[in-house]
This record gives structure tokens, C-alpha cells and sequence, in this order.
């Protein structure tokens, strides 16, 4: 099912659990990744991630920024690009808000 799979950290560090059996680490811990993929997607340049040179937002780029309308559209459409359907963006002063799904 899209939306679900392997969690990372917030360092996009996989999570790996110390369960164990027979002396084998055998936790991966599956979830909800819409959450994790819309973050990967804001913090990546585009044409940082090798599988799609054109995905990314650069967020870090928003600080002194003005064109807040600008920066929503280029979220929804790096979002959207990604296959995921977008309710809302808002952008707040120390905020990004972020309404989506799979």
C-alpha cells in the first residue's frame, strides 16, 4: 500500500529496532511515510535525489523570502509530483503545514 514502508529518523537515518532473534536484528519498523516523504521532498534541492532529478523544494531557500504564494505552489506541485494528493499548504512564520495523502 503507498503511504506505508520503512521509517528514518529525523537524521533520514533508518530506524532500526534491537529486537532480536537468534542473535539477527530483525526490526525494521513499518508505518505511515506520507509524513517523512513530504519531508525528504522539502529538504532536498531539486536535482539532489538521483531517482528524480526534477523532485525537491529547497526549503532552506524561504528564509528572507517574501513569496510565500510562490513557495506554497512549489510545494503543492513537488508534492503532487510525487504522486500525492494535496488538501492544503500554509505557511506560517515557524511553520509548514502540510495536508496530504497517498
Amino acid at each position: 500500500m503507498r503511504g506505508t514502508g520503512i521509517l528514518i529518523n529525523d537524521d533520514y537515518e533508518l530506524i532500526v529496532s534491537d529486537n532480536r532473534k537468534g542473535g539477527m536484528l530483525t526490526g525494521l519498523p513499518i508505518g505511515k511515510t506520507t509524513p517523512q516523504n513530504s519531508a525528504v521532498i522539502l529538504a532536498h534541492q531539486p536535482g539532489g535525489l538521483k531517482e528524480d532529478i526534477t523532485l525537491g523544494v529547497g526549503i532552506e531557500n524561504i528564509l528572507m523570502d517574501n513569496d510565500l504564494a510562490g513557495w506554497r505552489r512549489r510545494i503543492r506541485l513537488a508534492l503532487e509530483q510525487d504522486g500525492q494528493q494535496v488538501q492544503t499548504v500554509n505557511i506560517g512564520e515557524s511553520n509548514i503545514e502540510i495536508n496530504a495523502k497517498y
